[in-house]
């Protein structure tokens, strides 16, 4: 081996050992998976609904979730024009797993599918719903599919057996403050509700509970991006 290769890898290998010691440009875990949640309330705050259905209508942001790099980033689909052109409430939740740092094949394969998630992220992913914190990517249900219906971003730890969420391609709190249907924020309860008991941020009726909760594992983030 040459000299200098043999500094340049003494030098890299002081460097990984300086950052070691001093803990300089160590991955944070916890603030990865945070940066989840606080990106859902940033672009439910910019105001996103559906083409059409409110004064705060985005489609070219719900493109950006379904085909754009940081969600889905299934490019081949036709550009988003119109309500429910794509069931894009998972494309919602891949856009903030992927603007932290959630590795594009994950979002790519399984987050616009709950049987999908279910079947590929729950057995190794899944966490117990007493114990869901913010960042957390949660699937609701009405219990008419064992896989469920909704992809949700969990954005609050769970309180009095509600959970405090912020979705897309659903009904609930817009930024602007009026119930409407785009990137929302709404509570969902733990297990089934009778059917009169409502959201106590919408007042919409709690139809779907969650089923299950997924929490990506430090191995699934891209550690070259900052969150």
């Amino acid at each position: 081996m040459k000299s200098n290769e043999k500094r340049h890898e003494a030098r890299a290998a002081g460097l990984d050992a300086l950052d070691a010691i001093t803990e300089v440009g160590v991955w944070d875990y916890a603030a990865a998976r945070k940066c989840i949640a606080d990106t859902a309330l940033a672009e439910w705050r910019m105001g996103v609904a559906e083409p059409g259905s409110s004064p705060i209508a985005n489609p070219k942001r719900i493109d950006e979730y379904i085909r754009g790099p940081l969600g889905l980033a299934w490019s081949w689909l036709e550009p988003y024009t119109k309500d429910e052109q794509f069931a894009w409430c998972g494309a919602k939740a891949g856009f903030c797993a992927g603007s932290a740092g959630v590795k594009h094949a994950i979002r790519f394969k399984y987050m616009a599918s709950t049987f999908r998630m279910g079947k590929h992220l729950l057995p190794t992913r899944g966490v117990a719903l007493d114990a869901i914190e913010p960042g957390d990517i949660l699937v609701v249900t009405n219990g008419s599919k064992s896989y469920g219906e909704h992809i949700c971003v969990a954005v609050e730890k769970p309180v009095n057996g509600l959970v405090v969420t912020v979705e897309g391609n659903a009904r609930g709190i817009l930024g602007n403050g009026r119930v409407g249907n785009g990137v929302i924020r709404r509570t969902r309860p733990l297990a089934p509700m009778p059917k009169h008991r409502r959201c106590p941020m919408s007042s919409l009726k709690q139809s779907h509970w969650v089923l299950y909760a997924i929490r990506f594992a430090p191995e699934d983030f891209d550690r070259g991006v900052e969150p």
